[in-house]
């Protein structure tokens, strides 16, 4: 970090002069989550120039303005959204409060609001594109931290150690900047220890070298193998020109390897870093107000709690522990309400009918005034299990102690919320206000970014790669082609290892997505530009994904189906999409990149060779449809069974207590 004269500025000061700097970008596409912002060059210029002020110490005013510049250039800002969701509806302008749509959607997992452990989770699924996308120098795979770049501009330094840095968390206990080997650490669906630097770089050669495991190579076999994909989605989208590879195994095993000798030296990422953090827009005075407040409200809190557990634990915590998981726990009481954590709780997911009963009690009750806002969280363990802070402060405790702190506590949060926050020795209520936070990532920006010796010859994503104006481009530079195959084995890989898929989508989900099953091939998440040489005329390509989520492929086993019926069912049709999906893109990518090397195939078939090759659609025909049914069968039986089941044991449970209230 530079050393500046005078007063010291902080990250919280210097990202606030960012955020007053930002411009709302125009977008073809509503996002529910995130508003997408640039940066005025102009206005950042004269934020720097107060910043620089504040410090006592004096910067040209050419310097700030090439910083300005630079910065507005090469960065955008994405934040989450915390007001009224747009619904589809015949009336315009319907918004619904997004507490009530995040209460009414989020027993089915729906992910609306920016909590903590919603910025974790897009931290791990930003560090698993990383190990994955990524490849060459670390420094051009993770963005400089926002505040040190400022800090280093205002101080004259041209050169910045760029730390791994993915994801910067405020918070009294929890503040912690997680770099992407923290996050691989924490992350239970990465299952490769990626201590350093070095063990990155070796994880993501070796990747390159050999990206094809057994089980990769049986589903691609299968597929290759095939002469065919039939069903209602492959009807679809063969009347709208989708075709299945013409080629085998063989000649595909050898285009992957070969695609794969190219370019798998490529690197598809666009770095990113995000903060968690209160709202920007909050009053700097207000917010050290009540921060001071819920100091004195959690030291409270840290003494009524060493009253409630045996001495010897509240030795072994100290009173520095026990005020770190006082804070720990307020915080995550009072952070928006996280479903998958509150399972145990939750309502409205076990059936459809249930479920559509919970979505019009949650409506009902807003719309007449009765509403209670957002819900409270209350089982604790989890979000300190998910969040990493039970390792942190209660590793080597006893199962038993820990379950009598995490009892102790919810007894604490219970009173606070009961009384409106806890009384002192002189009769004084003291309570905890927890400040509105939000997610700030900043990412590198999409445009095309030249060298100095290049000019841009084209840039476009891949929703628009059918267009006359991009496809002349595409057949002189096939390379292109070559490299979505390798990135779409990587992918494959991804979803093989850890069970997540990036965010690739087509902009129109409802049709092309759910109805004709397209994706990977039209997603507006990864984009390719074309750069030409101003004096020999070569030209360079890259892609980039700017995928901001990752998906989770849920597995029937996983224990966020256990009590949901109506997301069992969603889930069997989704995976089957998204899995479906990746294999059909490899294979478009794959095609096309053979066109390049031998033309369009057009075969001339005798009459035995079209009656085999019928033969053989009508085999993968019968297959398909027999697997379809079969699938959907077997999970709407699991949830015949288990809902006769927990219907037998409730009678049980009442036969009991009939028998306990006779006795």
């Amino acid at each position: 970090m530079a050393k500046i004269k005078g007063r010291p500025l902080g990250d919280r000061e210097i990202l606030a002069a960012l955020f007053r700097s930002r411009v709302e970008e125009e977008s073809p596409q509503t996002d529910s989550r995130w508003r997408q912002f640039c940066f005025d060059e102009d206005r950042l210029s004269l934020e720097l120039r107060e910043l620089a002020k504040r410090t006592g110490k004096r910067v040209a005013v050419k310097r700030t303005k090439a910083f300005a510049a630079e910065f507005s250039k090469r960065m955008r800002l994405r934040i989450s959204r915390l007001d009224p969701v747009d619904l589809p509806a015949p009336v315009d302008d319907l918004k619904l409060p997004r507490h009530l749509v995040g209460t009414a959607l989020g027993v089915l997992g729906a992910d609306l609001f920016p909590t903590r452990r919603r910025a974790h989770r897009l931290a791990m699924g930003a560090a698993r594109d990383l190990a994955y996308f990524g490849y060459g120098r670390l420094s051009d795979q993770v963005l400089p931290h926002p505040a040190d770049l400022v800090r280093g501009a205002l101080a004259g330094e041209d050169s910045l150690y760029v730390q791994p840095v993915l994801l910067d968390e405020a918070g009294h206990s929890m503040r912690r900047r997680w770099s992407i080997f923290d996050l691989v650490q924490a992350d239970p669906h990465m299952h490769r220890e990626l201590d350093g630097e070095g063990e990155l770089a070796r994880f993501q050669q070796r990747l390159r070298e050999d990206p094809l495991d057994g089980t990769m190579v049986s589903r691609l076999r299968s597929f290759f193998s095939r002469r065919a994909t039939i069903g209602l989605r492959d009807t679809g989208r063969w009347v709208l020109g989708s075709r299945h590879p013409w080629f085998g195994w063989e000649r595909a095993r050898e285009l992957l390897a070969h695609c794969q000798d190219r370019w798998g030296t490529e690197n598809f990422i666009s770095p990113q870093v995000a903060f968690y953090l209160p709202d920007l827009e909050q009053d700097e005075e207000e917010l050290e107000a009540v921060e001071a407040l819920n100091r004195s409200l959690v030291d409270l809190f840290a003494k009524r709690l060493a009253g409630k557990v045996p001495a010897g634990m509240v030795e072994k915590l100290g009173s520095d522990g026990l005020a770190l998981i006082s804070d720990a726990a307020l915080d995550c009481h009072l952070d928006l309400p996280d479903f998958d954590l509150e399972r145990a709780d939750r309502i409205g997911g076990e059936t459809a009918l249930r479920f559509a009963s919970h979505v019009v009690g949650s409506v009902g009750k807003e719309l007449i005034g009765q509403g209670s806002g957002h819900a409270r969280n209350f089982n604790l363990q989890a979000h300190f299990l998910a969040k990493g802070m039970e390792d942190r402060w209660l590793d080597g405790f006893a199962d038993d102690d820990k379950q009598r702190i995490y009892t102790a506590l919810l007894e604490l949060l219970k009173e606070h919320d009961a009384g409106g926050g806890l009384k002192d020795e002189t009769g004084q209520l003291l309570s905890y206000r927890r400040p509105t936070h939000r997610i700030y990532t900043f990412v590198a920006s999409p445009e095309p970014m030249p060298r100095a010796e290049e000019q841009v010859l084209d840039s476009f994503d891949l929703s628009e790669l059918k267009l006359p104006q991009h496809a002349h481009l595409l057949q002189a530079h096939p390379e292109i082609f070559e490299k979505l195959v390798v990135f779409f084995v990587l992918v494959m890989r991804l979803h093989q290892d850890t069970g997540h898929l990036p965010d690739l989508k087509p902009p129109k989900a409802l049709r092309d997505f759910w109805l004709l099953g397209i994706w990977g091939t039209q997603t507006r998440n990864l984009v390719v530009h074309l750069y030409a040489h101003r004096d020999t005329g070569k030209v360079r390509s890259e892609i980039r994904l700017l995928a901001t989520e990752q998906h989770r492929a849920l597995e029937p086993e996983d224990p966020l189906l256990e009590e949901a019926a109506v997301t069992r069912l969603a889930s069997a049709r989704l995976n089957s999409v998204l899995t479906v999906g990746l294999l059909r893109a490899l294979g478009t990518f794959s095609m096309a990149a053979e066109e390049s090397y031998q033309g369009t195939r057009v075969q001339a078939l005798g009459t035995v060779a079209f009656v085999r090759q019928s033969l053989e659609v009508f085999r993968e025909t019968a297959r398909t449809g027999i697997k379809g049914s079969l699938v959907d069968l077997a999970t709407t039986l699991e949830v015949l069974v288990d809902a006769s089941v927990d219907a037998a044991q409730r009678g049980l449970d009442r036969v009991a207590r009939l028998s306990r209230s006779d006795e």
